[in-house]
Parts: structure tokens; C-alpha cells; sequence
């Protein structure tokens, strides 16, 4: 169904933001290309790597054949995974490299009709690049953090067709179109070509076509295409790590047996984006207020991650946020390098993982969502996609909320019992509605409605708690402010979850340096 114009409806909304800007996006060029191996007897090796000039020194590629084909991706014909490079520090720079790798192997084909692999037969490879986001010209016009963090990924497409032609040819010793494909988009040179990735994208924004359309079967998705996907696996556990984004904390998501690194890596990416404050807000400029994606993370990142926290501990200071994705479980029992984890169930029933999403701290504790979240799921459905929420899919998201509370379960029944269920208590009440129109508009408009949505819901938090301190101002910055939980209402949050107190707490100071101190207050719930 072709889209129509939002203009009549609202004003500089994220669809015509994305029609004016995506049709000039550039690649940013290559600062490394990288082939890596997988051989029997030698385990994952570094086989063939290009850099540009002035990097070879700077992009480190220690254990990058770990980052390219981390534990688990032999089990998958193909897959695409996202890793970072940390800056080196001799430099004096912040911030990370992106990379990308595309994994194929032969192993599946090779079964097919036998009954036992002649493993030396057997080839997997890695093809990827590392980029420089902040090298660029187009960084320097950029505020959008976003932007940095899918980088690396407009040569997915490249890097597969790359890998399956060299396949093909059979002759695994001549790198001979790697070459010239790094001869081409490497940083020592201009590069001259739109991002392929965000051209479809603009295409879908101005036609209202399909993301993927029958004319591009192949076109790997751009990972904010997979939020979608993933605001239906995860229902109501979205919100709780989305707050857990706001608040800058590790989170980990352990990518189960012969899982998809690409759908892992794109939640990471789909997570930091609804976490970001919108572009119109200055606010997204100040250091600390975004959580990083650093995509898959291994053995490898344990010595490093570990030096990280202690340099924290020695500063004291919180560790940085981040976000990722990880098949190593040995990592989970380090609980030091992170603060929540999340298990998701494989493609693949296995009766020894989880059979629905669940999220854990790092002290084992199952985290669930809200009874608020759970109904902030049913509005996202019934005014994003149309629909009201099937049997099973309330069955599983029941299994996600925390009981409710005395106090809540009380107030509701009262209402109930005096109004004959007429009439709800306030906090039942939606207070940021969904972006006007998305229902029956193309793909892209719903994930661009959706993430407007939390964008929406973090800038009306961050405007409540200003409206609150700039009254409180007479008290004194050292002054503890009482909030009546009451007033957790139109924050659209769970007035009588603890979690959700906790929350408002830790967010009040992170963003304004002031202590909150949530208070009951049962009536004013209720009324």
C-alpha cells in the first residue's frame, strides 16, 4: 500500500526527515578489509588483510578472526555479525572502529546425502571491513549517533557478493576482487557513492513500497529494519531495557545455540537508537547520555573489559554502557562486566533454553516487566500495527509481568466492584499516544512511528523531572525532593512498581544530579 504524505499531519515528522536526508547519505570509506579462516588443524586464522594508509598502525586486528567468526556461527550456513575496535589510547582517541564481517561455509551443502563430513573438505571464511565514522566529513555534519553506529554495514551486500563469487571460482588463494574492491572504497581515497543500504530506504520512504521489495530479494536489511521483529519477540521486556538503556547500564544478550549474530546485532542497534534522545534535543549531545552498541563481544573482550572496570573502580566512576551481543556464556559468569543479560530462545526449540525471553541482573535475579508495560504493549499493537494481541501472545507476555501489587490489586477491584467495570483508575490511562497515522502505511512508516514513540516517552520523562526540580528549586540542588508515586502516572510509568521508583530515582540524578525519593501515595493513584 503506497504510503501518503504526513505533511497535512505532522510537522517535520521522522518520514519526511528520512526522505530529505537518505537519499544523500555516503558510504563511509574503508580504513580496513579482512579475510579470516577457518582451518582444522589451526583453528580461526587472519588470512589476507588490506589497510589504508595511515591505519595499518591504528586498527588493531588482534583476535578480529574471533570478533569475524565468533563461537556458534559454524553451526549457521551464513551470517552477518557486528563487532567494534576500541581506539588505541596512545593516540589520545575515544571511541571505537566499526566493523562488519560476512560468514558463509560449504559444511551444509557438503551433508547433504552423506553420512560423514570429510572435514578437510570443509571451508569457512569471514569476509569484512573497518571503518572510521569519525574520520569524515559527513561525521563532522552529523549529530545523530545512530549514523556511527550502522556505519560499517553499507557493504554487507558488497561483502557478500564479494565472498560468494570468490567461493565460486574456486582459486582460494587469489585475492585478486578483494583487492580492487578495497582499491576502490578505501579512506586513502574520495568515495563517490551513496550508501546502497540508505537508498532503499529512501526508496521505500518516498514509493511506500515494501523495505524488501521482490525486485531486491538479496539486499541485506538495514538493522533498524529488525525492530519490528523484535518489538513482537520481546513484548513487554522492551521497556524495561529500554530504561535500562536511559540509565547507561551493560547489557548483555546471550545469542542462543545456532541463533543469528545479524538479528542480535540488530537488537543492539535497535535498542540504542530507541534510547537516544531525539535530534532536535541538545540534550543528545552530552557525553554519557547514550549506550553503545559494541555488537558481539567473545572470550576475547574479557582482559579488555575487565582493565575497563577496573579503571572505573580506580576513578570512581559507573563502568561506560554498552550493549551487545554474545554466545560465549563463560561471560556470564564474570558478573563484574555487565548489569543485565538477556536470554532468548532459539529458532530451534531447545529443551534446555528458555522458551520466552527473559532478563536477568547480574546477581541471577529474573527481571520482569510491568503491569504498565504490559499495557503500553497492547496500545503499541492496537495503534501501530492495528491489532489486539492473539491468545498465545498474551499468554507468553503474561508470563513476563511481575504480579501486581496489593495495593494495585485493591484499587482495581474497588473501582470494579462500585462502577460494575465502567469506569478505570487513571494510571490505566495511555499518556503518550502513538504518532498519528502509521496503521495500514508501509513498513518503514511503522518503524519510524514506533521509534517515535519511544522517543516521545523519553523526552516527556526527561521534561516531567525538569518541570519538577525547576519547582523544587528553592529547596537547594543538596535538597532530597519528595515525588508522590502518584505523580509516576504521567511519566507513564508503573506507580506502584518498585522497580519503576528505583528507576525514576536513578534517572532523576543521572540526568540532573538531584536525589529523588519516590513516596506512597495510594490515593492519588487512584484517583
Amino acid at each position: 500500500m503506497a504510503s501518503k504524505s504526513f505533511s497535512s499531519e505532522r510537522s517535520n515528522s521522522p518520514l519526511e526527515r528520512a526522505q530529505s536526508s537518505l537519499r544523500s547519505a555516503h558510504r563511509v570509506p574503508i580504513s580496513c578489509m579482512f579475510l579470516c579462516n577457518f582451518e582444522v588443524k589451526k583453528g580461526n586464522v587472519l588470512v589476507w588483510a588490506r589497510h589504508s594508509d595511515g591505519f595499518e598502525k591504528k586498527v588493531n586486528l588482534e583476535d578480529i578472526e574471533f570478533k569475524s567468526m565468533p563461537s556458534g556461527v559454524h553451526e549457521v550456513i551464513d551470517d552477518v555479525i557486528n563487532f567494534v575496535i576500541p581506539k588505541g589510547e596512545k593516540e589520545g582517541e575515544d571511541g571505537h572502529y566499526n566493523g562488519v564481517a560476512y560468514f558463509k561455509q560449504n559444511g551444509q551443502e557438503l551433508s547433504k546425502g552423506v553420512g560423514q563430513i570429510d572435514r578437510s573438505r570443509v571451508k569457512m571464511y569471514a569476509l569484512g571491513v573497518v571503518v572510521d565514522f569519525d574520520s569524515t566529513q559527513y561525521a563532522r555534519n552529523q549529530d545523530w549517533k545512530a549514523d556511527e553506529f550502522s556505519s560499517a554495514n553499507e557493504y554487507v551486500d558488497d561483502l557478500e557478493q564479494l565472498l560468494c563469487q570468490w567461493f565460486n571460482r574456486g582459486t582460494l588463494e587469489n585475492f585478486d576482487i578483494f583487492d580492487q574492491f578495497f582499491e576502490t572504497y578505501n579512506s586513502g581515497k574520495t568515495v563517490d557513492s551513496l550508501s546502497p543500504v540508505l537508498d532503499r530506504l529512501a526508496a521505500a520512504a518516498y514509493t511506500g513500497q515494501e523495505l524488501l521489495s521482490s525486485d531486491a530479494p538479496q539486499a541485506k536489511p538495514h538493522m533498524l529494519e529488525y525492530l519490528l521483529y523484535w518489538l513482537r519477540k520481546l513484548g513487554p521486556l522492551i521497556f524495561p531495557l529500554w530504561r535500562s538503556c536511559l540509565l547507561n547500564e551493560r547489557i548483555l544478550i546471550l545469542n542462543p545455540p545456532s541463533g543469528s549474530f545479524e538479528k542480535c546485532n540488530a537488537l543492539c542497534y535497535c535498542l540504542s537508537v530507541i534510547s537516544l534522545f531525539p535530534q532536535t534535543s541538545k540534550f543528545n549531545k552530552s557525553e554519557g547520555h547514550y549506550v553503545t552498541p559494541l555488537y558481539t563481544l567473545g572470550v576475547c573482550d574479557i582482559d579488555r573489559m575487565s582493565k575497563e572496570v577496573s579503571r572505573a573502580n580506580s576513578e570512581n566512576r559507573k563502568p561506560n554502557g554498552y550493549i551487545a551481543c554474545t554466545s560465549d556464556e563463560i561471560l556470564l559468569s564474570k558478573p563484574e562486566l555487565y548489569d543485565k543479560v538477556m536470554k532468548i530462545p532459539g529458532e530451534v526449540e531447545e529443551s534446555y533454553f528458555v522458551d520466552i525471553p527473559k532478563l536477568y541482573d547480574n546477581q541471577e535475579q529474573l527481571i520482569r516487566a510491568t503491569p504498565h508495560d504490559l499495557h503500553s504493549v497492547q496500545v503499541l499493537y492496537k495503534e501501530l500495527f492495528g491489532e489486539e494481541l492473539s491468545v498465545t501472545e498474551r499468554q507468553n507476555f503474561l508470563k513476563m509481568i511481575e504480579p501486581l501489587s496489593w495495593s494495585q490489586y485493591i484499587i482495581d477491584g474497588f473501582y470494579w466492584w462500585v462502577t460494575a467495570g465502567y469506569l478505570k483508575p487513571s494510571y490505566h490511562e495511555e499518556t503518550n499516544s502513538i504518532p498519528a497515522g502509521p496503521i495500514g502505511e508501509s513498513e518503514l512508516a511503522l518503524i519510524l512511528g514506533a521509534l517515535e514513540y519511544f522517543h516521545g516517552r523519553t523526552m516527556a520523562l526527561f521534561q516531567k523531572l525538569k518541570e519538577i526540580f525547576e519547582s523544587k528549586e528553592v529547596c537547594g540542588s543538596d535538597e532530597v525532593v519528595q515525588l508522590p508515586s502518584a505523580e509516576l502516572v504521567a511519566m507513564d510509568l508503573d506507580s506502584f512498581s518498585a522497580q519503576d521508583h528505583k528507576f525514576i530515582e536513578e534517572i532523576a540524578h543521572k540526568w540532573f544530579h538531584r536525589t529523588l525519593e519516590v513516596t506512597g501515595d495510594l490515593y492519588g493513584a487512584a484517583c
